[in-house]
C-alpha cells in the first residue's frame, strides 16, 4: 500500500498547489505587488485623508481667514489629485504619473496644510515646487 507522502511526492508536479513551494509567504506576495496596485492603495489612503481633513477644516479648524483659505486650497487639490492618483493606475505609465501626482500633492497640499495649522510661513516655500510637480503630472498624461 502506498503512503500519502509517497503518492504526493512522486505523482505531484514540482509546482503543484499541493507542494510547499507553491504557497508564497506573505512577504513574497507584498514584494511582488505591481506599481498600479501600490498606486491604488496610496490613492485610497490619500483620498480618505483628504475627506477627513476636509471635515476637520469645515467643522473644527479655528484660524484666521488667510490660513483658512490655505487649508481649503490644500484640501481641494488634495482631493483632486487623490482621484487622479487612483486613475493613474490605469494609464500607460502608472508609476511615472502616479509618482508625480503623489509627490506634487505631498509638497503642495502638505505645505499648505502645515502653514494653515501652524501659522509658520516657512512651510509655504514648498508649495510652488509641489505646484510645478502637479503640472508635470498632468503633462505626463500626454506621454
Amino acid at each position: 500500500m502506498l503512503s500519502l507522502t509517497a503518492a504526493t511526492t512522486s505523482a505531484t508536479p514540482r509546482h503543484s498547489p499541493l507542494t510547499r513551494d507553491a504557497v508564497p509567504h506573505r512577504s513574497t506576495r507584498l514584494g511582488a505587488m505591481s506599481a498600479p496596485s501600490i498606486i491604488v492603495r496610496i490613492a485610497g489612503i490619500s483620498g480618505c485623508a483628504s475627506v477627513g481633513l476636509g471635515a476637520y477644516g469645515a467643522h473644527g479648524l479655528k484660524v484666521d481667514a488667510n490660513r483658512k483659505v490655505a487649508f481649503e486650497n490644500a484640501n481641494k487639490y488634495h482631493m483632486i489629485n487623490s482621484a487622479m492618483l487612483a486613475l493613474s493606475s490605469t494609464l500607460k505609465r502608472p508609476a511615472l504619473t502616479g509618482g508625480l501626482f503623489a509627490a506634487g500633492t505631498l509638497l503642495f497640499s502638505g505645505s499648505c496644510y502645515a502653514y494653515a495649522l501652524s501659522g509658520d510661513r516657512k512651510f509655504s516655500k514648498l508649495a510652488p515646487v509641489g505646484g510645478v510637480t502637479m503640472m508635470v503630472a498632468w503633462l505626463s498624461l500626454v506621454l
